[in-house]
């Protein structure tokens, strides 16, 4: 098994513990613990929470367009494309571990305000345009 890098076990970590209890409620200490880390290791690849938080949001989207790309890759039908992205959605939401959208979750508890929020908006309007197009 090959073993996790350090920045991704941050990241998963992170995602882990912003989705199930917040990202207000989660606190660097407890991140560090959890991901079995020195504080040393954290801030060599993020200089901040908020840096965190950024990683966690594109880390989230990448892997629901990924997955997207995935359940529709073999559909050439463009209405069988449609159904096939409906039933992704809907599988993604009937998961036993489907607690809400990841962005609406963060936006509804720190604001579009926040400097990862709005950076991590640009990044997905861009992105959003460019897979969509594909589709």
């Amino acid at each position: 098994m090959k073993k996790e890098k350090v920045r991704d076990r941050i990241i998963r970590v992170s995602s882990e513990l912003f989705y199930k209890q917040g990202y207000n409620s989660t606190g660097i200490n407890q991140i560090i613990a959890e991901a079995d880390i020195a504080i040393g290791s954290l801030y060599n690849h993020f200089a901040s929470k908020s840096d965190l938080l950024q990683a966690y949001l594109i880390k989230e989207e990448q892997d629901w367009f990924e997955g997207l790309e995935k359940s529709i890759a073999h559909i050439s039908d463009p209405k069988e494309k449609i159904s096939a992205i409906i039933d992704y959605r809907k599988k993604v939401q009937q998961s036993s571990k489907f607690a809400g959208c990841h962005f609406i979750k963060i936006v509804s508890e720190i604001g579009e305000g926040n400097a990862a929020v709005s950076g991590f908006r640009k990044i997905i309007r861009r992105n959003r345009k460019q897979s969509f197009l594909v589709l």
